[in-house]
């Protein structure tokens, strides 16, 4: 009986630190890791732009440029994650084989991570391309407008102004 009662708490420690390695692994993901950090600075800037298109001066052609220019960047970013999640599931595919070819293997690797890399200098390219296409003047009102918007975030989620770092009490 002992040793019944011992393997069941055994196996209970063993389930646990499982589960708490799984969340602590998914906890440490960054954010953006697939180029997705990139895209929302853009996307929120596009966001910024359109909505504060009159207040920055736009003409209707540039408003255009922008739409047109996020559509694209959407696209694209969908189309380059599913090449990446049809690589996942190509290298888990030769990892399964009874015998594992190590150059295929390697060959999907570098494949992957290169499409990554595609991915987040295509997201930089928009985002320069989007800042470039605005005026110095109208960047600066962008920005302006960001920390504006970055500041009443920062107010209603700890109820006072943020100065550009968060002072927590502890």
């Amino acid at each position: 009986m002992k040793k019944v009662i011992t393997v069941l708490v055994c196996s209970c420690f063993v389930l646990m630190s499982i589960g708490m390695a799984e969340s602590g692994a998914k906890a440490g993901r960054r954010k953006g890791a697939d180029g997705c950090g990139m895209y929302e600075k853009f996307y929120s800037n596009v966001k910024i732009v359109l909505k504060n298109s009159e207040k920055l001066g736009l003409t209707d052609a540039q408003r255009e440029q922008v739409k047109e220019m996020k559509y694209d960047v959407k696209k694209n970013k969908i189309q380059a994650c599913a090449d990446i999640n049809l690589l996942s599931v190509d290298i888990s595919k030769a990892l399964w084989q009874k015998e594992v070819d190590l150059d295929e293997v390697n060959a999907l690797i570098d494949q992957k991570y290169q499409s990554k890399a595609q991915l987040k200098k295509d997201m930089v390219g928009a985002y320069v391309a989007l800042n470039s296409m605005l005026s110095p003047e109208q960047r600066d009102m962008v920005k302006s407008i960001y920390k504006c918007r970055k500041a009443e975030t920062c107010q209603k989620a700890y109820g006072k102004k943020s100065k550009g770092k968060m002072a927590h009490k502890m």
